[in-house]
């Protein structure tokens, strides 16, 4: 529970920082590409794959399944995820409620 504590201090300086209501959207946004991001790696690594394995199965480079697994403050394409769930043999439903 330790990264909710987090999620909501975090919330709570911006909110005393005066963020504006899309900086707080922009802010709940990169969160949830966070959560996303690292949900995927540990998927991988349940796998039993390198990053280099899941890149092969993807048909990209060890430096997409990277950039991936590391995106917190860039936008994923879909296509991208849905390569990534078949490799790793995951269904959507896993990430279904990371997605917001």
């Amino acid at each position: 529970m330790k990264t909710k504590t987090h999620t909501r201090d975090l919330k709570s300086l911006a909110r005393r920082l005066g963020y504006s209501p899309a900086e707080m959207a922009k802010l709940e946004q990169s969160e949830a590409r966070t959560r996303l991001s690292s949900a995927l790696e540990v998927m991988r690594a349940e796998s039993g794959q390198t990053q280099s394995q899941v890149a092969e199965r993807m048909g990209v480079n060890q430096s997409t399944v990277s950039r991936i697994e590391s995106s917190h403050w860039q936008e994923l394409r879909l296509g991208e995820i849905d390569a990534y769930l078949k490799a790793v043999r995951r269904p959507w439903t896993d990430i279904h409620p990371l997605l917001g």
